[in-house]
């Protein structure tokens, strides 16, 4: 069994392949008070060059799953992520409300 890692870190690797199927962990904004639109460009950025970085392009996503606090801004993330995928290329997309628990934010 082969197990490929791109860009390890202490705990975890950005993302890893097996196989043929490429695993993302969770990506992050880097501009956590910058609007919705801002925050899904940098994190579809990450995303995309980590794709680049294992030889694979965003034609062979699968699935996306995006967790959003407040889930309201769902609508504008959708209309971002609709024009960057174009028609012929759709995915699954999963939209998961965030809701921070006991006062304890990441």
């Amino acid at each position: 069994m082969t197990i490929t890692s791109y860009q390890p870190g202490k705990r975890f690797a950005a993302a890893v392949r097996h196989n043929e199927t490429l695993y993302i962990a969770g990506q992050v904004a880097d501009s956590a008070g910058a609007p919705i639109d801002v925050q899904t460009r940098e994190v579809l950025g990450k995303i995309d060059a980590l794709l680049k970085e294992a030889g694979a392009g965003k034609a062979q996503l699968l699935s996306l799953n995006v967790y959003l606090a407040p889930f309201l801004l769902i609508f504008a993330l959708n209309d971002f992520v609709s024009f960057l995928f174009q028609k012929s290329c759709r995915k699954l997309l999963t939209n998961i409300p965030y809701f921070p628990l006991f006062g304890f934010h990441c």
